[in-house]
């Protein structure tokens, strides 16, 4: 993965206005565990493409992961607003008994609600 981050670093220093790089960077850094470099990334994606939806439900996801659901709640009810079809990620599979819990917009995703950390958007060019 460090060439993964390496050739999306070398895309972002040719074009530092490429949202997607950040993104998919970001994408790569969440998985291997940098989910403050990851969100450093989807951040720079949301101020370069402010209607671009994935960077925050890859945000969500991040901080899902954390188990901060409030901040997880937020990150998804804006990027539904932006995209409705950004939060259908599948299920993981098999699916775990917190199915009930993913992360769900509106009045079903409240702070205080148990978040089932979903699949991150995979990386796009």
């Amino acid at each position: 993965m460090a060439d993964a981050i390496a050739d999306y670093t070398r895309a972002i220093e040719l074009d530092s206005n490429y949202a997607k790089a950040y993104l998919n960077r970001g994408v790569v850094r969440a998985a291997e565990g940098d989910r403050a470099g990851a969100i450093a990334d989807y951040s720079r994606a949301i101020e370069l493409d402010p209607n671009y939806a994935s960077p925050y439900y890859n945000t969500a996801c991040a901080y899902a992961r954390m188990a901060d659901s409030g901040q997880a709640c937020q990150w998804l009810d804006k990027a539904i607003s932006l995209d409705s079809n950004t939060a259908r990620a599948p299920a993981p599979s098999p699916p775990s008994t917190a199915s009930a819990t993913r992360l769900l917009p509106g009045s079903h995703c409240q702070p205080t609600t148990r978040l089932e950390p979903p699949p991150l958007l995979p990386p796009t060019l």
